[in-house]
């Protein structure tokens, strides 16, 4: 009797043993998952970060290019303030009559365009 009883107490052991295993397995199951899961939610938002990044390193180009566009209407636009300058500064005789008139002490005629790009209106001599 004794040998059976001691059987029986060894196999209780050893399935409380093997129960309490997997307990613990489920529990550091549970754990590596919830890691996985986190680890997923880093690079989701690591993802997102590269996303905006782009976006911004988008927005910065786009703003590059309207810069160099503004600068070059702005030089085209200081070349016509200078043409309407030279043209302002040529004296006029007092009389108003001039015998030999040549294209440069002629005022220029002024075309006015609507632009969408920067300025509302651009103007061109003509």
């Amino acid at each position: 009797m004794l040998l059976t009883s001691g059987r029986k107490e060894k196999l209780c052991v050893e399935a409380r043993t093997g129960a309490e295993k997997q307990l613990w397995v489920k529990a550091i199951q549970g754990e590596l998952d919830q890691e996985e899961a986190l680890r997923g939610d880093i690079r989701a938002a690591e993802a997102k970060e590269r996303s905006k990044a782009q976006q911004l390193q988008d927005t910065v180009n786009k703003s590059r290019v309207i810069n160099e566009e503004a600068a070059a209407l702005d030089a085209e636009m200081e070349a016509t303030l200078k043409q309407f300058e030279h043209f302002n500064s040529v004296g006029d005789d007092d009389d108003g009559l001039e015998d030999d008139e040549s294209d440069d002490d002629v005022t220029p005629y002024v075309e006015y365009e609507k632009s969408m790009i920067l300025n509302p209106m651009e103007i061109r001599v003509v």
